[in-house]
């Protein structure tokens, strides 16, 4: 959220690598997805999460999401095998297995 208005937060500008973004290239945006300050448009996908999130819930100042690569591979089974729905999950083609066996022990 910015400072002082509960109707405006930051969101990262479409186009841009994490490694690129800076506190310049923050966009400021209302919960209509409409830019208040900065230079491009918010990503799609994350605006309307972190929208709804400060919308829904406005005690939440901060929110932040991540595309960790184990994680993205774990919400994506849904029973052997691994579900490839998405691009970020890929990178695990042929390079994950499920163990079909395990019963929740650790001392098989």
């Amino acid at each position: 959220m910015v400072p002082g208005h509960d109707n405006l937060f930051f969101a990262n500008p479409y186009g841009y690598a994490f490694s690129e973004i800076t506190a310049s290239r923050m966009l400021i945006c209302d919960f209509e997805g409409r830019v208040i300050d900065g230079e491009g448009q918010p990503e799609v996908t994350a605006f309307y999460i972190h929208a709804r999130v400060h919308k829904q819930l406005p005690r939440v100042k901060a929110a932040f999401h991540t595309h960790m690569p184990s994680a993205t591979a774990l919400c994506l089974i849904e029973g052997p095998p691994l579900l490839w729905l998405g691009q970020t999950a890929l990178k695990f083609y042929g390079r994950a297995a499920v163990d079909e066996d395990y019963n929740g022990s650790g001392d098989r």
